[in-house]
């Protein structure tokens, strides 16, 4: 396991892409409505990266087609944008991933298509994932245990009658777009010992569904999607280990 501690320079460029990584989350997320189309959110987003002279991170990505991931109801996660129109109900899952001056920040939010109120279990799925993220940060420090926050965030999530998806985890991020260490959310033996270090960056994404552990590949080979048609879920900040806690570097706290 090569953990790369971040250069001070590093940390203010994956400081400053983020604000642009969270100015195209919301204009992506404020866009999501009923009657627009995956491809229009896309080329939203296409159009900002342009505009601002930045890099989608996901694009070309072991080939993946898009600049953004877009996953709705069951995709859980990596949902290629396609001609689907959303409508009142879906629960869409808006993933970005932003190359600047080199370094790379990658977050997630949810949204459900109109209001709660169209998909009370996508929201109380969505409110549960959030809060385990939320919930589990403040074991996020240096010299803190990996595992135990694996462990917070999976017992959380499991406390509200929901599933975690276990072979999916938050991962390191920078240089590049998956770097070590692996970071589950549940207590994995594997990572007894491993600590967080100041300096590290890491995405930070707790993956659930209503009641599915696992998933199956959609045919175009992208879309991960729940083994029970169930709702799956995903909330994900970029976040700069601390000597004393955290930073959100990229991610949406306040929907």
């Amino acid at each position: 396991m090569k953990i790369i501690i971040k250069t001070p320079q590093q940390i203010q460029s994956l400081r400053d892409g983020g604000k642009y990584h969270n100015e195209l989350l919301l204009l992506v997320y404020h866009a999501a409505k009923p009657g627009v189309s995956l491809l229009d959110l896309e080329k939203i987003a296409s159009d900002y990266l342009i505009s601002h002279k930045l890099r989608s991170a996901f694009k070309g990505f072991h080939n993946y087609p898009a600049n953004i991931c877009l996953s709705v109801n069951d995709c859980i996660v990596h949902g290629i944008p396609d001609a689907k129109i959303l409508k009142n109900g879906d629960f869409l899952k808006i993933d970005i991933g932003i190359q600047y001056q080199g370094m790379i920040t990658d977050a997630a939010v949810c949204k459900i298509i109109w209001w709660y109120q169209h998909n009370k279990a996508g929201a109380e799925l969505m409110r549960t994932t959030k809060e385990a993220l939320d919930k589990s940060l403040e074991l996020v420090k240096n010299w803190s245990s990996l595992m135990e926050y694996g462990r917070r965030v999976g017992n959380f999530v499991e406390s509200k009658g929901c599933s975690i998806i276990k072979s999916l985890t938050g991962h390191g991020v920078g240089k590049g777009m998956h770097e070590d260490p692996r970071i589950p959310n549940y207590a994995d033996p594997r990572l007894k010992g491993i600590k967080f270090k100041t300096g590290m960056v890491i995405a930070l994404e707790p993956i659930t569904a209503e009641i599915s552990q696992d998933y199956t590949v959609h045919k175009n080979k992208r879309d991960l999607i729940t083994t029970h048609g169930d709702l799956g879920c995903q909330w994900e900040y970029t976040v700069l280990v601390t000597e004393t806690g955290y930073e959100i570097l990229a991610g949406i706290t306040n929907l």
